[in-house]
């Protein structure tokens, strides 16, 4: 077998050597003359500074004015190279980029509830609509044509659901308007049951079903409630007896006035607006 002398090894290492250091300094001088990429042609990927420069680079961009910052997302605009060869070329375009922020409507929640008294709604949490970000970009040609596309849409803030309670059920006593009515005060009281004695009201009215008995100090006569268990009624009356937080309600039958008898029960004093007396 023929062996090459040592000395000509030698020498072939060091050619390699030596082209291999040649080879990477080109590679280096090409690395330095070559331009980095064009990030104003790319979607801000930071706070809304960039957006703002990167939107004004573009011909005719327009920025939308909102206290929302731009999400982090990268997707190049259009340019106007890639316009001309899509819409023929020779044609003088403009690639313009919109930023418009729309609200979002939010859903109502209605819940049967017996907080609320029959036939009454009450809004326990208020909605809120969101924000909706659309990004579209429109591209106009010499001659006042323009073709736009939307490529983007991007929710800001969700929107925050109404929470409504209602109570369905018919209530008996007086016949009220509920929907010009809403809650003033809630608290306990203590309910007496009393029938015709012969007289009429302290508000002139006959007695019937619907008219209480109140201390004015408390409930002001002429007040519109709904008594947890016995209904819509209006404060007409008056009592000796009847001090702070009682009240006696009217049944016209002896055996309706034993069965309720004396007893806890809440009630809702409400607030009648825009009606007509």
């Amino acid at each position: 077998m023929y062996a090459l002398p040592v000395n000509i090894l030698d020498d072939c290492r060091q050619a390699v050597k030596w082209w291999g250091a040649a080879a990477g300094g080109i590679a280096l001088v090409l690395l330095g003359t070559v331009s980095p990429p064009d990030r104003g042609a790319m979607w801000p990927a930071g706070d809304r500074k960039a957006a703002v420069a990167s939107t004004a680079a573009v011909s005719g961009g327009r920025q939308a004015q909102s206290d929302f910052p731009i999400p982090k997302i990268n997707f190049p605009l259009r340019s106007e190279n890639a316009a001309r060869s899509l819409l023929g070329a020779g044609k003088e375009v403009r690639v313009i980029r919109d930023i418009v922020d729309i609200p979002e409507p939010y859903a109502v929640q209605v819940i049967e509830s017996e907080e609320v008294p029959p036939g009454m709604e009450v809004v326990r949490e208020e909605g809120a609509p969101g924000v909706v970000r659309i990004i579209t970009e429109k591209t106009a040609m010499q001659g006042g044509e323009e073709k736009g596309e939307e490529v983007a849409r991007i929710e800001l803030s969700a929107p925050k659901q109404k929470v409504v309670l209602k109570n369905s059920r018919p209530a008996a006593g007086e016949s009220f308007d509920t929907s010009n009515m809403k809650i003033s005060q809630t608290f306990m009281v203590e309910a007496t049951a009393y029938t015709y004695t012969g007289n009429n009201t302290y508000s002139g009215e006959p007695p019937r079903y619907g008219l209480i008995a109140v201390d004015p100090k408390v409930i002001p006569l002429g007040s519109r409630l709904y008594v947890e268990g016995y209904g819509y009624a209006v404060a007409a009356d008056t009592g000796g007896a009847i001090r702070g937080k009682t009240i006696d309600v009217f049944f016209p039958t002896l055996r309706q006035c034993q069965e309720w008898g004396r007893k806890k029960c809440k009630i809702f004093l409400l607030l009648v607006e825009n009606i007509d007396n």
